[in-house]
């Protein structure tokens, strides 16, 4: 054990059960499953968004004057 005169710093953030994980992924198929989950995360964060988005309805202009300024 460390005495407390050793230790320099201070905790800032501390994540729970990430050492779990990391013991987990010693396990064959924990790094898989492990990278398996993370590429899952990506592609739902990012992937699926993209498709479901509608495109935004275009309407006509009511005066076209306005949109390109004044005519002189």
């Amino acid at each position: 054990m460390i005495s407390q005169n050793y230790v320099i710093g201070r905790v800032v953030l501390r994540i729970p059960w990430i050492g779990h994980i990391a013991l987990f992924m010693r396990n064959s198929y924990g790094i898989y499953l492990v990278v398996f989950l993370i590429i899952l995360i990506v592609i739902a964060e990012f992937a699926i968004p993209e498709f479901s988005h509608q495109k935004p309805e275009t309407r006509p202009m009511e005066n076209t004057s306005e949109a390109y300024g004044p005519s002189y």
